[in-house]
């Protein structure tokens, strides 16, 4: 591998808070990751890796486990984390900002206004309409939608905050 191609890749780790700024340092970490990766490419990927699973610079050993997660390091030594004891998070459950159990939220098709099926939201207008607190889309009028507003203040508004607005 080309050393000063490596030095460059890594130099995305200076995103990182506390990431060292002596340049002995940045020397050890070329010469520690030169000595555990095959291709500039795993480089590339420890980079983006390390970037994606730490704010603050984790430190030698700590990135030596992000890079033992996924290869097998060329000079043998092997390092688990200290950081994540359950070992590190796999890049699957990282790809919806970290949230376990999270799922991708997307935005309601244009005039949906709770799912985007439409059938169901027909369904769930007209329920609303029946239960009598369910504003209409497009209100048509003004102070039911003064009501609505404010009944809805005063269900997300603790009791000793609410302002008594009065008509």
């Amino acid at each position: 591998m080309d050393v000063r191609e490596v030095t460059k890749v890594l130099g995305g780790l200076a995103m990182l808070k506390f990431f060292p700024s002596d340049e002995n340092a940045a020397v050890a970490i070329v010469e520690l990751v030169c000595q555990m990766a095959r291709s500039i490419e795993q480089v590339r990927w420890l980079v983006k890796r390390t970037i994606s699973l730490h704010n603050e610079w984790p430190g030698p050993v700590e990135l030596r486990a992000v890079f033992c997660s996924k290869f097998i390091p060329a000079d043998g030594i092997n390092a688990y984390s200290s950081v994540h004891p359950d070992g590190i998070p796999s890049e699957r459950e990282q790809t919806y900002q970290g949230i376990e159990g999270s799922r991708p939220v997307y935005a309601l098709p244009a005039g949906a206004a709770v799912t985007a099926d439409p059938a169901l939201d027909a369904a769930v207008a007209v329920l609303g309409a029946k239960v009598g607190n369910f504003p209409d889309r497009k209100p048509k009028d003004p102070k039911r939608s003064k009501e609505f507003a404010k009944l809805l203040a005063e269900t997300i508004t603790a009791p000793g905050y609410r302002k008594d607005e009065e008509d």
